[in-house]
């Protein structure tokens, strides 16, 4: 009788499934009995029920790839010949940036031997454009590190448009570090300096300047004069101030203006001089946070939106904003922008600075924590370009530029001049 060769239990010869277990019986056996020695008879199963049953046309010996084994090893593949393409790349740009690291280190042995005004003609024309041999000075006076620089080591390093870009730290003969970045453009076949930064260090305001105010120092009153100056910001309030578009960009936390957000730009419009300047001196304190870009506009009019047609702005910038190309050309807190654009960071982000403006007929100065940056007469019957039509003396209020990143004004005030 066929038994099942799962289980053993006998079954119909009609029966698909085992009654007992369930397992299929198109290969159920015939039981086959022996004499056992006291008479009784054992099951056993047929030698063709013990045999495995084997795919048709397959053999015991052949195995197939699944889709997921298949997907590794093409997975695996990609990964390693992307490694591979990262590993060249990273090894190129080292390779083609070599030549600007030698340079930058060749600029600080001779900043480091008193060379200084060597130093200064080895920068490229368009920093030597911008910036004069005295401002150069004061910029490396005022940050001994450059001058002591005892080893550096740059981990970021690009080239894009015939820019080389270094970022990494230099470390001084006592160990201490300091993070750098540096630009630079080849010119007559030897790379130049372009532009600096040096972030994380206070500067050493040369004798006569002014020390700069530490985050937690309290509001001070500009150095001179302190009974001739009239506040622009109560501190609380944009009491005496309107907004262009997005006015949310503008807001006043612990004593200061924040700016942030979309663009948009905050007119004075308070009582004070009926918001109309001419010859004047302004100040006021600031803090920027990395990529920060804003800016502080005078002789401009209120506009409802876009940026101030009227009047000069003097940049709020001390590091890039994310994303910007190597290539361009930056413009650090200071400098009159799409004017005299100043290319060198003199003070880091997330720190109190005293920014001032003096405006006495067409002249117009800018300085930094006591140090001038921009020197700049307006020529007479000078013509701009059609971007910069309006940027002319003619008196008028002033504005505080929101866009990106955050910065922090507080302590505006401003003094007319004869």
């Amino acid at each position: 009788m066929p038994f099942c060769a799962n289980c053993g239990v006998n079954v119909h010869s009609g029966d698909k499934f085992c009654p007992s277990c369930g397992h299929p019986l198109e290969h159920a056996s015939p039981r086959v009995e022996v004499s056992g020695t006291s008479g009784t008879r054992l099951p056993v199963e047929s030698p063709q029920a013990s045999r495995p049953t084997l795919p048709a046309g397959g053999t015991a010996g052949r195995q197939k790839l699944s889709g997921c084994a298949l997907a590794g090893i093409v997975g695996g593949s990609l990964v390693l010949l992307c490694v591979l393409g990262l590993g060249i790349v990273i090894a190129l740009s080292f390779s083609l940036t070599s030549g600007a690291v030698d340079a930058i280190e060749d600029h600080f042995q001779m900043l480091k031997h008193g060379e200084i005004e060597k130093a200064y003609q080895n920068t490229s024309a368009g920093f030597r454009s911008v910036i004069s041999w005295q401002q150069y000075q004061t910029f490396v006076s005022s940050y001994p590190v450059l001058r002591d620089v005892a080893s550096s080591s740059f981990e970021e390093r690009s080239i894009e448009n015939g820019v080389a870009t270094l970022g990494g730290l230099v470390t001084d003969s006592s160990g201490r570090q300091s993070p750098f970045r540096a630009r630079l453009v080849k010119e007559g076949g030897l790379w130049k300096v372009m532009a600096v930064e040096l972030t994380g260090q206070v500067p050493v305001i040369p004798q006569g300047g002014v020390n700069p105010p530490t985050q937690t120092s309290p509001p001070v009153p500009p150095r001179t004069e302190t009974e001739a100056w009239q506040s622009l910001f109560d501190g609380r309030t944009l009491e005496g101030w309107q907004a262009g578009e997005s006015p949310e960009s503008f807001k006043v936390e612990n004593g200061a203006i924040v700016a942030e957000g979309r663009r948009s730009h905050l007119y004075y419009t308070g009582p004070v001089q009926r918001g109309t300047f001419t010859n004047f001196e302004f100040s006021a304190e600031v803090m920027t946070f990395p990529g920060a870009n804003s800016g502080v506009y005078f002789h401009t009019r209120w506009q409802p939106e876009g940026f101030p047609l009227a009047g000069y702005e003097v940049q709020i910038s001390n590091t890039d904003p994310p994303g910007t190309p190597p290539s361009a050309r930056p413009s650090r807190s200071g400098g009159l922008w799409g004017i005299v654009d100043h290319p060198v960071a003199v003070v880091g982000d997330h720190q109190w600075f005293t920014l001032s403006i003096r405006v006495v007929g067409k002249r117009i100065q800018t300085g930094i924590n006591g140090q001038v940056i921009v020197d700049y007469t307006e020529p007479d019957d000078v013509v701009r370009p059609a971007n910069l039509a309006g940027r002319l003396l003619s008196g008028g209020t002033f504005a505080l530029q929101a866009g990106g990143s955050t910065t922090l004004y507080r302590s505006i005030q401003v003094r007319q001049l004869p």
